[in-house]
């Protein structure tokens, strides 16, 4: 019995020691999910407020369109703007990216399905608006022109929903690090 009894007065020890050790382990978990979730709402907010542009952007886009008829020179123009669009919608689509590697709750997927969609319009766009030394027919850009055109509403909506959801995540795991810290820092005091 002398044996069982010192055996299990050394685990008992054994864990009373570790015991700070795994309270500062669960901590550290803590802060690292509360830092990435507070991290995707900042970036989501970063991707709406861009994405929000972008669409004011390709409304105006749409008008102009509407309205160039035959004109080449509104043609030419209008490419050009396109083109510069399609370089704001690769950036936008390398913010989602890096959205999609912080976010969690299932709003990654969103996020990424998003960035793939918005991909494959500005590839269609890029395809009609051709090379720098071309100038593309009004009927070449004016199809994928729209569909990026929705493709910007339709996501940038979207973005709406996952902004205010990752907001909440953020939210929700700046308590939980909070009542860790207070549990830790109520440790330490005893």
């Amino acid at each position: 019995h002398t044996n069982t009894n010192d055996s299990r007065s050394a685990q008992e020890k054994l864990n009373k020691a570790n015991d700070p050790f795994w309270k500062a382990l669960n901590l550290a978990r803590v802060a690292d999910d509360a830092n990435r979730q507070m991290l995707a709402a900042e970036e989501a907010n970063l991707v709406s407020r861009d994405l929000q542009q972008l669409k004011e952007e390709q409304s105006a886009m749409a008008e102009q369109i509407k309205s160039a008829g035959n004109d080449t020179n509104a043609t030419e123009r209008i490419a050009r703007r396109q083109s510069v669009a399609a370089d704001e919608t690769k950036s936008v689509e390398e913010q989602l990216n890096t959205l999609a590697e912080h976010a969690s709750g299932g709003q990654e997927h969103s996020v990424r399905n998003m960035e793939k969609e918005l991909s494959k319009q500005r590839e269609n766009l890029e395809k009609a608006l051709g090379g720098p030394d071309v100038i593309p027919a009004m009927e070449t850009i004016k199809p994928p022109s729209e569909k990026l055109q929705r493709t910007v509403e339709d996501t940038a909506n979207h973005m709406q929903s996952v902004k205010r959801n990752l907001a909440q995540q953020a939210d929700n795991a700046r308590e939980r690090l909070q009542n860790e810290v207070g549990k830790a820092a109520d440790v330490v005091a005893n």
